[in-house]
Protein backbone atom coordinates (compact mmCIF):
# COMPACT_ATOMS: atom_id res chain seq x y z
CA UNK A 1 0.00 0.00 0.00
CA UNK A 2 1.38 3.50 -0.63
CA UNK A 3 2.03 6.00 2.06
CA UNK A 4 -0.27 9.08 1.83
CA UNK A 5 0.71 12.08 0.46
CA UNK A 6 1.42 14.09 3.40
CA UNK A 7 2.17 17.33 1.24
CA UNK A 8 -1.55 17.11 0.04
CA UNK A 9 -3.16 18.22 3.66
CA UNK A 10 -0.27 21.17 3.62
CA UNK A 11 -1.72 22.43 0.01
CA UNK A 12 -5.39 22.51 1.19
CA UNK A 13 -4.68 24.94 3.85
CA UNK A 14 -1.94 27.13 1.66
CA UNK A 15 -4.36 29.89 0.49
CA UNK A 16 -5.83 30.38 4.07
CA UNK A 17 -4.47 34.37 4.44
CA UNK A 18 -3.84 35.52 0.78
CA UNK A 19 -4.94 39.09 -0.35
CA UNK A 20 -5.49 40.02 -3.75
CA UNK A 21 -5.13 43.11 -5.19
CA UNK A 22 -6.15 44.01 -9.29
CA UNK A 23 -5.41 46.75 -10.39
CA UNK A 24 -5.43 49.01 -13.66
CA UNK A 25 -1.95 49.12 -15.34
CA UNK A 26 -3.10 52.47 -16.69
CA UNK A 27 -5.79 55.03 -16.13
CA UNK A 28 -7.76 54.33 -19.29
CA UNK A 29 -6.23 50.97 -20.14
CA UNK A 30 -7.76 47.16 -20.60
CA UNK A 31 -4.81 45.48 -19.02
CA UNK A 32 -4.81 44.61 -15.70
CA UNK A 33 -2.34 43.50 -13.19
CA UNK A 34 -2.29 41.65 -9.82
CA UNK A 35 -0.60 41.81 -6.75
CA UNK A 36 -0.54 38.47 -4.12
CA UNK A 37 0.56 39.09 -0.86
CA UNK A 38 -0.66 36.82 2.86
CA UNK A 39 1.11 40.09 4.77
CA UNK A 40 -2.77 41.87 5.00
CA UNK A 41 -0.47 45.38 5.48
CA UNK A 42 1.39 45.20 2.42
CA UNK A 43 -1.92 44.11 0.89
CA UNK A 44 -3.75 46.83 2.13
CA UNK A 45 -0.53 49.49 1.10
CA UNK A 46 -0.85 48.50 -2.27
CA UNK A 47 -4.63 48.87 -2.61
CA UNK A 48 -4.65 52.12 -0.93
CA UNK A 49 -2.34 53.17 -3.06
CA UNK A 50 -4.01 52.20 -6.41
CA UNK A 51 -7.08 53.25 -4.98
CA UNK A 52 -5.96 56.97 -4.62
CA UNK A 53 -5.04 57.06 -7.87
CA UNK A 54 -8.40 55.49 -9.46
CA UNK A 55 -6.80 52.33 -10.88
CA UNK A 56 -8.10 49.85 -8.25
CA UNK A 57 -10.47 46.91 -9.82
CA UNK A 58 -10.80 44.78 -6.87
CA UNK A 59 -9.20 44.19 -3.25
CA UNK A 60 -10.46 40.56 -2.02
CA UNK A 61 -9.35 37.82 0.87
CA UNK A 62 -8.98 34.43 0.76
CA UNK A 63 -11.38 33.23 3.84
CA UNK A 64 -10.77 29.35 3.14
CA UNK A 65 -12.69 26.57 1.87
CA UNK A 66 -13.01 28.19 -1.57
CA UNK A 67 -14.76 31.17 -0.71
CA UNK A 68 -13.02 35.16 -1.35
CA UNK A 69 -13.86 38.31 1.10
CA UNK A 70 -14.22 41.46 -0.94
CA UNK A 71 -12.74 44.05 0.71
CA UNK A 72 -12.68 46.77 -2.00
CA UNK A 73 -15.33 48.88 -0.69
CA UNK A 74 -13.58 49.54 2.61
CA UNK A 75 -10.19 50.42 0.52
CA UNK A 76 -11.80 53.01 -1.33
CA UNK A 77 -13.85 54.27 1.59
CA UNK A 78 -10.15 55.26 2.83
CA UNK A 79 -9.17 56.69 -0.46
CA UNK A 80 -12.10 59.23 -0.57
CA UNK A 81 -11.18 60.64 3.48
CA UNK A 82 -7.56 61.30 2.74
Amino acid sequence: MKPANRHRSRELTYNDRVFVVRYRRHRDARETGEFTSSDRRRACHHARRHAASGRLVAFTRHVGSGRWEDLTAEVRGEADLS
